[in-house]
């Protein structure tokens, strides 16, 4: 995705895709189904509209329409939206045909839903990078058009690695305080997206959605741990020295294969108030 000031590359979001999937597989036992069951209450015999804000290259999409499509009796006409076209040319959705790409922020949500609505709004691994504004720019106009809303893949700042480190605490918060930096809503993304659906009348579920990290994910893994790194030194450069060290002992352990990682994530599932009145009994 890139959105909120923050372009991401592409072979990041090839590495993390196969463990995205793995785990959201919580998902299908019972979000999608809960989902499904709404649209085909609210949503005439018309093909279902989605919106995929933050797309990049179209994964979380992708994801979701394979989930639906054994689910309702309709076709998905899907609208993938990010500000990198680069990321957007090479998603298969797009070059496959059944996902238009659009080059745009989360400011232009509003202006997208009024020209064409959607009955689903989506995003995956976003939150935790937006300002409580965008956040608002974001649910706001996709409230006020009914829409359902699926966030998914947010962090919490829950990390828990095997073997423990003694820095491993101190690393925690120096990530989590860099998650927050320029007043993003880092770990509290998910907790302050259900408020805001559910002062509007939305009724939430979630769902947590893990990363379980170790020797059959080691590329993943070791790029997490850079990456972790790497935010913490920019957060606190007087420890530099200490969080290398860290980094140092964390890949030996991953090399070697002794280390694992879960790192927490969640899923929001938002009902509008007028599936809930409608909702199958």
């Amino acid at each position: 995705m890139s959105l909120a000031g923050r372009r991401v590359d592409a072979s990041w979001l090839a590495l993390r895709g196969d463990e995205d999937a793995r785990a959201r597989s919580d998902f299908t036992a019972g979000l999608a189904d809960r989902l499904a069951a709404h649209v085909r209450a609210t949503v005439a015999d018309r093909p279902l509209r989605l919106v995929d804000v933050g797309a990049g290259t179209g994964g979380g999409a992708a994801w979701l329409r394979h989930q639906l499509q054994p689910r309702l009796p309709f076709p998905q006409e899907w609208r993938l939206v990010d500000l990198d076209s680069d990321l957007l040319d090479r998603a298969p959705a797009v070059q496959g045909g059944w996902a238009h790409a659009v080059v745009g922020d989360i400011a232009n949500t509003a202006a997208l839903l009024d020209e064409e609505p959607a009955d689903v709004v989506t995003c995956q691994a976003l939150l935790d990078l937006l300002t409580p504004h965008q956040l608002r720019q974001l649910l706001m106009p996709t409230m006020g058009s009914g829409a359902f809303v699926l966030l998914a893949l947010t962090v919490t700042g829950t990390v828990r690695l095997t073997p423990p480190d003694d820095d491993d605490e101190l690393l925690a918060d120096l990530f989590n305080a860099h998650q927050l930096r320029a007043g993003r809503l880092g770990p509290d993304a998910s907790r302050r997206a259900g408020e805001l659906l559910r002062r509007n009348g939305y009724d939430v579920i979630s769902v947590h959605t893990p990363w379980r990290l170790g020797p059959a994910t080691g590329a993943l893994l070791e790029q997490w741990l850079h990456g972790r790194a790497a935010a913490a030194a920019e957060q606190d450069p007087g420890r530099v020295d200490r969080i290398e060290r860290w980094l140092d002992g964390r890949l030996t352990s991953a090399s070697s294969r002794t280390l694992t990682s879960i790192v927490d994530h969640v899923d929001l599932l938002g009902l509008p108030p007028a599936a809930i009145r409608a909702s199958p009994r």
